[in-house]
């Protein structure tokens, strides 16, 4: 890891515990291992630092899903419900994985939304990603072929990051609303996308999931 990674892989930590206007470029130094002369010469400011760890997270979290969803689309061999379950699994997986991540990612939602958008724009075209094209034509395919009845694909696609996003990102309200803490995180992970997918088919399947595959 380069200078510049490690100085923005430390910020996230610094950002995530205590806020843009609350974190030192001091102890982002220290944290990294160098001084805020080299934070300057990269970043040139606290607030461009701040936005750059945003564009990080989502390369990182997009980055991800990609590699993980290669061949899923093309697929010939799957279904559309087996790619759109495969699909959801990859979310609750990539977004579990980065509680970090997201809790920087919740507290800039909240407090400088205009830098997180700024941040998916920047990612997406440093990335090269693609937009809901590809999960948009598996639900295009599974229309097409009988799987699915007709539906908002926008709103369905919302509905599966927001599901999937909800205890990563607020915790404390999973477990206001299960009544405890959550002791094993694996577990819930697993539990969460066993509903997402349960809640997500019964809106959209026009026939069993499990049904033979046509040609």
């Amino acid at each position: 890891m380069d200078n510049k990674d490690k100085i923005l892989s430390n910020a996230i930590s610094v950002f995530a515990e205590k806020g843009l206007h609350g974190a030192k470029m001091e102890e982002i130094a220290a944290k990294s291992g160098c001084n805020k002369a080299m934070i300057y010469y990269y970043f040139s400011s606290k607030e461009n630092l701040f936005s750059e760890t945003l564009v990080w997270i989502v390369m990182g979290i997009f980055g991800e899903m990609l590699e993980m969803e290669q061949g899923i689309f093309e697929s010939n061999e799957m279904t559309p419900p087996e790619k759109l379950r495969r699909f959801i699994s990859i979310q609750i997986e990539v977004f579990g994985k980065q509680m970090e991540y997201s809790r920087l990612f919740n507290y800039a939602l909240g407090h400088e939304p205009d830098r997180v958008s700024e941040a998916v724009e920047t990612a997406f075209k440093r990335g090269g990603f693609m937009g809901p094209e590809c999960i948009f034509n598996v639900f295009d395919e599974g229309v097409r072929d009988g799987w699915f009845k007709k539906f908002d694909y926008a709103h369905a696609l919302i509905n599966i990051i927001a599901m999937g996003l909800i205890h990563v990102i607020a915790k404390p309200i999973s477990e206001v609303i299960i009544g405890r803490k959550v002791e094993n995180e694996l577990e819930f992970r697993k539990d969460r996308e066993a509903s997402i997918i349960d809640v997500i088919f019964n809106g959209i399947l026009a026939r069993p999931a499990d049904s033979p595959k046509t040609v």
